[in-house]
Parts: structure tokens; C-alpha cells; sequence
């Protein structure tokens, strides 16, 4: 699957974002667990204690009302009774109806059935007092108080039961608050030590290939054409830059090297036409000095002319050999220019990508920045639970210390108050150690927000380094336009020369005719002979640049290691 530089960040630091919002989402879930679980025992074992404690309550008031009535008679004593009564009815049916489990319901029932026997004795011990029967003293005395004890033992019973579903539902709570912090710890290594993997082969992909790339640039710069191409397995924006950069250095080589031969050719033409105009001079005046001394040098003279004939064929020829290699040398100085041109389009697509990246990669860690945030809120809402927690422990030592005031009557609720405490400080020590993993994670955080901050720097060298080779390619255009000037001008020079040796063969030709149809117009030679000569000179200047511009052209050509 191709995917660009983009998508390969976007997916990159999406993954990232994913696998903190996992670690917050799970961290907020046990908190909430936490949070249900506490709530649940306080609510189901605590109210039910609450409820036992004031049925043993109620029975006190039940049995001080009736003795009162049965030892004074008052009859407000007796509406203490029935009121009493009322409630504990009212608990009781209460208490049915928390009852969660067989053995609750069973323990509330007999506390049920005890209470109706009690009734019963008192409505006895009523009907005695009313007749004035002193048989109810002996009620009270056997009866009414082994019944209030049968009733205080199982409320008791019912007490520690519900005490020993509330010390397991405790170390429930407390073992799942364990495994989720093992989880919620173990998921955060994994995410932080997966978020730097991510950096890291994210980075390596990018810069590695613009690093080779950029060597390879400065070295074109340099004028060291000989460097293998690039390999790379990239298949995205750089892939498809490195790709152009091999191409456009071997177009560059196969150029140059083109140049660099045909320059030869023409310094060596050039070299040949300067021998041919020199001899040809020579030969001029040779011929003018003996057309002047003797005309039966016309014969020979004749044969000079057809040497020089000879040889302002050969450079005719030399000369349209450098004129088809000028046109060679144009047309491949104009291809070059055109790779050149290409090669710089490439790099400044580059450049946009690379400022892309970089964007992306500052919208990446903007995210890390939140998610830090947020990480925060979540310490603040433990503390806000370590807050609650110590002021339940507070309250819990209140309750405590007025549980002892009460003294024999307030034990079981003192017993209540302490579990109460205990339950407070380990959700008080729950809350510490998961403010301590927050901790941990905000810091990790931090280290990833490092690490995409030290991708985002390699990021900057690279686009620097693509700026670089932007600059690298202008310089380079820059010479292939001086080369294809001086091309330019070689194929002119050339087409000068070209012209001057079509006169000269014109020339000579004439000069030849002349001297075979009178050999005793040797004047009229001379003079031929001496515009010759001239023409020959100006054949000689031109031979002479011609060379200039070729050595120029070898000079720049030298700048470029094959």
C-alpha cells in the first residue's frame, strides 16, 4: 500500500493519541469501579448494621416503657411502649426487606418471631398488671429478659454477618484496585514504549533518505558526477524525489561526458585549421614571391594552389564536422538546462512537503499537550477522593469517640465506625498510589512530547537540507546556462568559419583558373595571391577563437568528476 509522508504522520501520532486515550479511559473506569464498589458497601452493609443496632435500640425502649408502666402504672410509659413497638415493627419489616441473601433473611425472621414472642410476654405482663396480679414479676424476671437476650444474640449474630460480608466485599475492593493498577501501569509502558517506537521509525524514514539525497546534491554541486544512484524502499513523495535525483545525475553524467567529447573534437579541429591556415599563408606568399621573381614559376605556383585547394577542402570538411557536433553540443546543453529545471521543480515540491510534515508534526504534539491536560484533571479528581477519604476517616474517629460515650450500648457501632475508617484509609492509599501512576504517566507523557519534539527538529534540519539542495540545483542551472552560452557561441563561430572557407575554396578556384588559362598574368595572381593571403589570416583569427572557446569550454566542462 502506498502512503505518503502525511498519511504516514497522521497514522503515526493517531496511534499515539490512541493508545494514551486508551490509558485515560481505563484509569477513569477503575476509578469509577472504585468509587461503585465503595459506595455499595457503605450503602448495603453499613445502613443494614445501622438498622440491627437500632432494633437493639428499639427493644431497650420497648422494655424500659413497659417496666416504667409496670412499676408506676403511668400510662405515658405505656405510650413510650407502643410507640417503641411501632418502630421495631417497622425495622423489622424493614430489615426483610434488605435482606440480600438465605442466611440475612433467615437471621431477620427468628428476629422477627423473638420480637412477637416479646409481644406476647408483654401482653401478659399487661393483662397481669391490670388485674393486679403480681404474677408478671416473675414474667419479667424469666420470660421478658431470656427473650430480650435470645433477641440481642441473634442481632448480634446478624451484626457480625453483615460485618463479614462487609471485611469481603473490603478485600474485594481492595484486590481489583491492585489488578487494575497493574493493568493500567502495564498498558501505559506498553503505550509509552510504542509511542517512541512510532517516533523513531517515523523519523528514520524521513530523514534518511533526505540525508542521502543531500550528500548526493553536494556532491553534484561539487562536480562529482561519478557517485552511484540512491537506493531507498521509500514509495511515497521522497521515494519518487530520489528516484528523480537518480535520473536527472545520470541524464547530468551522459551529458557532460557528451560535452566534454565533442569539446575535444572541436579543440582538435581547431588545432588542424590553424595548421591548415598557416601552411596555407605560407604557401601564399611563397607563390606571391615567385610570381614576382619569375612567371615560369606558374607551374608550380599552380601546383602550391592545388595543395592549398586540398587543404581548404579537408578544413571544409573539419569544418561541417564541428558545425554537426555544435549543433550536438546545443541540443544537449538545452536538455541538460531542461533536467536542471526539473530537478529544481522536484526539490521545491520537497520543500512544500517538508513544510507539510512539520505542520502536522506541531498539530501532533499540540495533541500530547492536551492529553497532559487531561491527565492533570484526573490527578486533581484523586485528590478530591484522597480529600473525601480523609474526611470519612475523620468522620469515622467521630463516630468512634461518641460509640464510646455510649459505652456498652455503642460497641457494635464503635466496631462499624472503625471497619468504616480502615475501609476510608485504604480508599485514602488506593487514591495515593493512583495519584503516583498519574504521576508516572504525566511523565511519560512528557517524554513523548520530547520525542515528537526532537522528530519535529529533525523535521526543521531536513527541510534545511532540502533548502540546501534548492540552492545546490539553482547554482547548477546557473553553469548550464553559461555552458549553453558558450555553445552558442562556438556554433556561431563556426558558422563563421564555414562561410570564410566556402570563399577561400571560391577563391581558389578562380585563383586556379586564372593560372591555368595565362600563366603570364603572374601579377594578376600575385594580387590574387595576396587577397589569399589575407583571406588565410582571417581563416587564422578565426581558427584562433575558435580554439579560445573550446579550451573555455573544456575549463568548464573539467568542473564535472565522471
Amino acid at each position: 500500500m502506498k502512503l505518503s509522508v502525511a498519511k504516514k504522520l497522521f497514522l503515526g501520532f493517531l496511534s499515539v493519541l490512541l493508545l494514551f486515550g486508551l490509558v485515560a479511559g481505563l484509569s477513569n473506569y477503575e476509578l469509577g469501579n472504585v468509587n461503585r464498589n465503595y459506595q455499595s458497601l457503605i450503602d448495603d452493609n453499613v445502613s443494614e448494621v445501622m438498622l440491627v443496632k437500632t432494633l437493639k435500640a428499639e427493644l431497650m425502649n420497648e422494655a424500659g416503657g413497659i417496666r416504667g408502666y409496670l412499676l408506676t402504672g403511668d400510662s405515658t410509659y405505656l405510650s413510650d411502649y407502643e410507640s417503641s413497638r411501632k418502630r421495631m415493627e417497622h425495622h423489622i419489616n424493614k430489615l426483610n426487606e434488605l435482606a440480600g441473601n438465605k442466611k440475612e433473611k433467615e437471621l431477620a425472621q427468628e428476629l422477627g418471631v423473638l420480637h412477637n414472642r416479646y409481644q406476647s410476654i408483654i401482653d401478659k405482663e399487661i393483662k397481669f398488671k391490670l388485674e393486679e396480679n403480681n404474677a408478671y414479676m416473675s414474667l419479667v424476671e424469666t420470660s421478658d429478659k431470656q427473650i430480650s437476650q435470645d433477641f440481642n444474640k441473634k442481632a448480634d449474630e446478624l451484626v457480625k454477618f453483615y460485618e463479614s460480608q462487609l471485611n469481603a466485599g473490603i478485600n474485594e475492593t481492595v484486590s481489583g484496585v491492585k489488578f487494575s493498577q497493574t493493568i493500567t501501569l502495564i498498558i501505559s509502558i506498553t503505550a509509552v514504549i510504542a509511542a517512541m517506537l512510532i517516533a523513531y521509525f517515523i523519523s528514520r524514514i524521513i530523514s534518511r533518505p533526505i540525508n542521502l539525497a543531500a550528500g548526493a546534491i553536494d556532491k553534484v554541486a561539487g562536480g562529482d558526477l561519478s557517485q552511484t544512484s540512491i537506493k531507498v524502499k521509500n514509495r511515497d513523495e521522497i521515494g519518487v524525489f530520489i528516484l528523480s535525483l537518480n535520473k536527472m545525475v545520470q541524464d547530468l553524467r551522459s551529458l557532460v561526458s557528451q560535452v566534454r567529447s565533442t569539446s575535444e573534437q572541436v579543440a582538435s579541429s581547431s588545432e588542424q585549421l590553424a595548421a591548415s591556415a598557416d601552411e596555407s599563408s605560407l604557401a601564399s606568399e611563397q607563390v606571391a614571391a615567385i610570381s614576382q621573381k619569375n612567371a615560369l614559376g606558374t607551374e608550380q605556383q599552380l601546383y602550391r594552389f592545388r595543395e592549398v585547394s586540398s587543404s581548404i577542402k579537408e578544413i571544409a570538411s573539419g569544418m561541417q564536422q564541428i558545425s554537426s557536433s555544435s549543433e550536438l553540443m546545443l541540443e544537449a546543453a538545452e536538455k541538460a538546462d531542461f533536467l536542471t529545471k526539473q530537478g529544481t521543480n522536484s526539490v521545491d515540491n520537497v520543500v512544500r512537503q517538508m513544510n507539510e510534515i512539520n505542520t502536522t508534526v506541531g498539530s501532533a504534539a499540540q495533541h500530547i499537550y492536551t492529553l497532559e491536560s487531561r491527565s492533570k484533571e484526573i490527578s486533581n479528581i484523586v485528590e478530591l477522593i484522597t480529600n473525601i477519604a480523609e474526611q470519612t476517616n475523620l468522620l469515622a474517629l467521630n463516630a468512634a469517640i461518641e460509640a464510646a460515650r455510649a459505652g456498652e450500648h455503642g460497641r457494635g457501632f464503635s466496631v462499624v465506625a472503625d471497619e468504616v475508617r480502615k475501609l476510608a484509609e485504604g480508599s485514602k492509599q488506593s487514591a495515593i498510589q493512583i495519584q503516583q501512576m498519574i504521576g508516572l504517566i504525566q511523565e511519560e507523557t512528557k517524554h513523548a512530547v520530547l520525542a515528537m519534539e526532537k522528530g519535529n527538529e529533525q523535521v526543521r534540519d531536513g527541510l534545511e537540507d532540502t533548502m540546501e539542495a534548492s540552492a545546490a540545483f539553482d547554482e547548477i542551472a546557473h553553469s548550464m546556462g553559461d555552458v549553453t552560452y558558450k555553445v552558442e557561441e562556438v556554433s556561431s563561430s563556426v558558422e563563421e568559419l564555414t562561410a570564410l572557407t566556402t570563399q577561400i575554396i571560391d577563391v581558389m578556384s578562380n585563383v586556379q583558373d586564372i593560372s591555368e588559362k595565362n600563366a603570364a598574368a603572374s601579377q594578376e595572381t600575385s594580387a590574387a595571391t595576396e587577397e589569399q593571403l589575407a583571406t588565410m589570416e582571417e581563416v587564422s583569427s578565426s581558427a584562433g577563437s575558435l580554439a579560445k572557446l573550446s579550451e573555455e569550454l573544456q575549463e568548464l566542462v573539467s568542473r564535472f568528476k565522471l
